[in-house]
């Protein structure tokens, strides 16, 4: 009814020593500053208001323990005096069982422990050649203290009954190899912080329940899955922290409900099955990474993700999403290839957008579209958005080059793209006829937009672009509007479809060369606008028609070639023009309006056709030294101080001619 205490001062090194010891009391059993010391090889101990402080020499196990014992009676007989029969190992207060040089198991059924307050078990070893594990084949369990299994070996959680329970405490697992639960068993601490640790081993996790507590997983080598496992999550909490090798596998992911993760992983990497939303504050891993939301409209969150030369793998029923949205400009994803799948949402937000370096993007998103800030180069290998798209480079001399994988890497019909590059934009798939940019509109800043050998393949309907010295170089599969194009650089734009449009409000190229080739007719974008449609040094032209009569394209070049339909060739130029070469099936009109500009045609022939030139300075021949036709008409009108000089006659094939 009371304690079994050891003495004060007490010069044996074992209080107990027996195959087995049974041990009932009232209150204590030992003492937390004088343990009853034992040589046992079972232990079942119980008190009903006391704690338990025992420590075994060896290995110990807990089981039933039977015992019948003999008392001798005064005339020397003896007769049976009591028979006892104990179980498992239980606690009115704390619990703590020590061994020094040995393992702990406990038996199936009847090796439960049970405590109302703290318990401790320690599996310690005095030589390398001993088995120090801790075996659990039953239930662990305190009332609402904290728990705390450490061995010098393994720890095992064995049985799927061998669970490890505390209401509202913390548990803490510790070996010095590995740790690994069975299907079925589960660590629970109903909102008290967990930490498992394997100094030099993995964590085969069977399931892990901290409620809104906290996890940490902690091993040199990796935290697993079992191969079969019945429990839909493997670790519950609020937040899990893991120092890993690697966590999970590409085909057996730990699954977790958690809202925050904190990760330093090696080169195993890290595969992860979120059941809801998740915060990944830190990741580092030197392996790839694989992070999944499983349900409807769960984000995926990222305030930092580091995988430099690794694949990332990121699926999000919802958004992939920037976790520092406070307008920090730090990395929020780093890796060699970034791979996102968020069908019902996007990446980023176009008020803030994901910081990334890495070499090459491939994603499928929803409406919420596509808005990344790339620190470096960026392949786009395959994007494709049902929302707007808005990329950006950052870093001097980078390229933001376009990679098609089967249709277009870049595909977002019906939305604008936008893509902002300190280098050029370039055509990735140079082999590839196949297209590279589908939008609404397509809104570029770069340095140059496709080369003259590989150009950009695009289906758009508009285009705004400023661009460097590498001009832009595009080949339309239908009609383009261009909306705005300055460039430094030459300029190659095609139309490809049958009667496609190429109509232009305003295309700055000042000192190039502009090259239209439209299988509809070159127009004029802004038909209510007088400002001009076209600068350049040279514009080339193919099209069946160059503007049209109500609606004259307006020019400041220097000289014109053009090859043009029945749809004849408009156009007002502001200043002096030379007319290179000109041939058109349709009625051609050309208009010089700053004073004394003069027409020079080198080569103009529209054969049946009426050519009216209106001058503000003279016609002359463009090509003094040529005794060659220089107009080809049915019918020339010509408004001009001069047609020809004495010393360059125009030379001409007409029907007619009317001249002021």
């Amino acid at each position: 009814s009371g304690s079994v205490l050891d003495l004060a001062v007490d010069t044996s090194a074992v209080d107990v020593a027996a195959a087995k010891l049974l041990v009932t009391a009232g209150a204590a059993i030992g003492a937390s500053v004088n343990h009853l010391e034992t040589a046992v090889g079972v232990l079942s101990a119980k008190t009903t208001t006391g704690a338990i402080f025992v420590t075994e020499a060896d290995a110990l196990t807990l089981d039933t323990i039977s015992l019948s014992v003999s008392r001798v009676a005064a005339d020397g007989a003896t007769a049976t005096a009591g028979t006892a029969t104990q179980e498992d190992v239980d606690s009115g207060a704390n619990l703590v069982l020590v061994t020094l040089n040995g393992g702990i198991t406990t038996t199936l059924g009847t090796g439960e422990i049970k405590a109302q307050q703290g318990i401790l078990l320690s599996a310690g070893e005095t030589a390398d050649g001993t088995v120090a594990d801790i075996v659990l084949n039953a239930a662990l369990s305190s009332a609402g203290g904290n728990i705390s299994v450490i061995s010098k070996d393994g720890v095992s959680l064995a049985d799927a009954t061998a669970d490890v329970t505390t209401a509202g405490g913390t548990v803490d697992v510790q070996a010095d190899a590995g740790v690994a639960m069975v299907d079925g068993s589960v660590i629970t601490s109903a909102g008290g912080a967990v930490r498992v640790q394997a100094l030099s081993g993995d964590i085969v996790v069977g399931e892990i329940a901290a409620g809104t507590g906290n996890a940490a997983l902690l091993a040199s080598g990796s935290v697993l899955d079992l191969a079969v496992d019945t429990s839909a999550v493997d670790v519950a909490a609020g937040q899990l922290e893991i120092t890993v090798a690697g966590m999970g596998a590409s085909v057996n992911a730990i699954e977790t409900s958690i809202g925050r993760l904190m990760a330093t992983v090696g080169g195993g990497g890290l595969y992860l099955v979120e059941t809801d939303a998740l915060l990944v504050s830190s990741l580092s891993s030197m392996g790839a990474v694989n992070l999944e939301t499983q349900a409807a409209g769960a984000d995926l969150s990222i305030a930092s993700l580091s995988a430099a030369s690794q694949t990332v793998t990121l699926v999000s029923r919802g958004s992939v999403l920037d976790a520092d949205v406070s307008g920090s400009d730090n990395l929020d994803i780093t890796a060699a290839v970034l791979d996102v799948t968020a069908n019902s949402g996007g990446l980023g937000t176009s008020a803030s957008r994901l910081e990334t370096s890495l070499d090459s993007l491939t994603a499928a998103v929803g409406l919420g579209g596509a808005h990344l800030v790339e620190t470096d180069a960026l392949l786009v290998s395959s994007l494709s958005s049902t929302g707007a798209v808005n990329l950006t480079t950052t870093a001097s001399g980078s390229d933001l080059s376009v990679a098609i994988l089967r249709i277009a890497s870049l595909s977002a019909a019906g939305q604008t793209v936008t893509l902002v590059s300190q280098g050029a934009l370039l055509d990735g798939d140079t082999g590839n006829d196949g297209l590279d940019i589908t939008a609404a509109a397509l809104d570029v800043t770069a340095t140059g937009l496709g080369t003259s050998a590989s150009r950009i393949e695009t289906s758009l309907d508009s285009l705004i672009a400023a661009v460097g010295t590498g001009g832009a170089h595009l080949v339309e599969t239908d009609a383009l509007l261009v909306n705005s194009l300055s460039s430094t650089g030459a300029v190659n734009l095609t139309t490809t479809a049958g009667a496609s449009d190429l109509s232009v409000a305003s295309l700055s190229a000042a000192g190039q060369t502009v090259t239209l080739v439209s299988q509809g007719a070159v127009l004029d974008g802004d038909t209510l606008n007088d400002g001009l449609d076209i600068t350049a040094a040279a514009l080339t032209v193919t099209a069946s028609g160059l503007g049209t009569a109500a609606s004259r394209i307006e020019t400041s070049l220097d000289s014109l070639t053009a090859t043009v339909g029945t749809g004849g060739a408009h156009l007002v130029e502001t200043d002096a023009l030379l007319v290179s070469n000109l041939s058109s099936t349709g009625a051609v009109n050309l208009t010089t309006t700053a004073a004394a500009s003069d027409v020079s045609v080198a080569s103009l022939s529209a054969a049946g056709q009426t050519v009216t030139l209106v001058s503000q300075g003279a016609v002359l021949d463009g090509d003094t030294g040529n005794d060659g036709l220089d107009i080809t008409a049915a019918a020339l009108t010509v408004t001009a101080s001069g047609l020809g000089t004495a010393a360059s006659r125009i030379e001409t094939s007409l029907d007619s001619l009317t001249a002021t």
